[in-house]
């Protein structure tokens, strides 16, 4: 077994074991979503996620106090998740495509984009590439400061710190 699959299952521990809502510090490189139809960049650019935020979070709660906070009828209901699976006691969430991933469910607090060519690593400026990104979705909850939520796919995540300790 390798390095990078023990170190990525004692990740997946001890995330598991996380009991309440942390404050976390990730970095993710990843290929950003994008456009698949006439794009010249497609597969060509990986992006660089710095995000703080917090795990182990209710999504629909923490919905609910900002729309309080914000004079909304606090009456947000989370719609079910469209893929993937929920670990059971833990914001961990399970996937099965062509093989089995976890993901960490992350509330943006804090995010710091970086793209650059996947070959040379030369950053590229956001708006060469932003005609090809995906757009965003709707704001189903009627904030003024929508709660961002994302996950990210544990084998991609280069750095994380948990409670303040990398």
């Amino acid at each position: 077994m390798s390095t990078i699959n023990l170190k990525l299952r004692e990740l997946q521990r001890q995330l598991a074991q996380v009991p309440e809502s942390q404050a976390v510090g990730l970095t993710a490189i990843h290929q950003p979503e994008m456009r698949q139809r006439k794009n010249p960049l497609r597969g060509k650019v990986l992006k660089r996620s710095r995000v703080n935020g917090f795990i182990n979070f209710r999504y629909q709660t923490t919905v609910r106090k900002q729309q309080k906070r914000e004079t909304v009828p606090a009456d947000f209901v989370a719609a079910p998740r469209k893929w993937g699976q929920r670990v059971w006691g833990c914001r961990l969430v399970l996937h099965v495509a062509d093989e089995l991933q976890l993901y960490l469910e992350v509330k943006i607090e804090r995010v710091e984009r970086l793209y650059f060519d996947a070959m040379t690593f030369e950053p590229i400026d956001e708006k060469l590439i932003s005609p090809f990104l995906k757009k965003k979705r709707l704001n189903r909850q009627r904030l003024n400061k929508p709660v961002e939520l994302r996950d990210y796919r544990l084998d991609h995540v280069a750095e994380l710190r948990l409670a303040g300790e990398a």
